[in-house]
């Protein structure tokens, strides 16, 4: 995913609009068949880099006008006037955009065998015995103390997950920061798991806490999910 949104797969994707407009123009008869050829030739990550790319925007202050100019740079004499033929910078950028939402949602559509996730307490809640009694506004002012997105709990809590899988199930795991003094093996839905003051009288769980799940299928298949917490008291 990371991939499909970096600086080079961004320009790739306005290159590739540049150059299949070219292809399409010339078909219409709106530009010469040379000059389509040659920039479909030219248009491309081989002869266009991005530094070179940036360099020129630095010039233009313009992020568009830049990619033209970088077309027109590596094309040859009878093609320049024809690079970027009739176009708006609209045109490439919500192309571009179009393109990489395309391969996002084919990433994300990829078939996933066994998928976990916590759906219960909601991150960024303030609890009490189990009970969701505010989201925590402002909790920016904490980030320095590495306490963004945290869940503050009072009181037992229960855990719940979604599980999504392919397979048969065979255990879910639930834990407190990967210590197996804290944990529980469910076998049968509901998947959940009920922590209170009797879970954790073997260790103190005062203060930050990460909450572990996993997930094991019939056929070996393992996913993993956790959330951030903030225990206040357990009653």
């Amino acid at each position: 995913m990371r991939e499909i949104f970096e600086e080079e797969t961004y320009l790739r994707f306005q290159l590739l609009f540049e150059s299949a407009v070219s292809i399409a123009q010339a078909q219409v008869g709106l530009i010469p068949k040379e000059a389509a050829s040659e920039i479909n030739s030219k248009a491309n990550i081989k002869n266009i880099t991005v530094k070179r790319w940036r360099e020129i925007e630095k010039i233009t202050h313009h992020e568009t006008a830049s990619l033209v100019e970088s077309i027109v740079e590596v094309v040859n004499t009878g093609a320049k006037p024809w690079v970027h033929y009739g176009l708006t910078s609209n045109d490439v950028l919500d192309t571009t955009l179009s393109l990489q939402l395309k391969k996002s949602i084919e990433l994300i559509e990829k078939k996933i065998d066994v998928q976990i996730r916590i759906t219960t307490p909601y991150e960024g809640y303030f609890y009490f015995m189990d009970n969701p009694i505010t989201k925590l506004i402002g909790i920016n002012k904490l980030s320095k103390f590495g306490l963004r997105g945290m869940t503050y709990i009072i009181g037992k809590t229960i855990v719940r997950v979604n599980i999504t899988s392919k397979s048969d199930i065979e255990s879910v795991f639930f834990g407190i920061d990967g210590v197996s003094l804290f944990y529980a093996e469910i076998k049968e839905p509901p998947y959940e798991w009920k922590i209170e003051k009797s879970v954790c009288q073997k260790l103190p769980l005062f203060g930050k806490h990460t909450i572990n799940v996993h997930v094991w299928t019939k056929d070996k298949k393992i996913a993993y999910d956790e959330m951030d917490i903030f225990v206040l008291q357990f009653i």
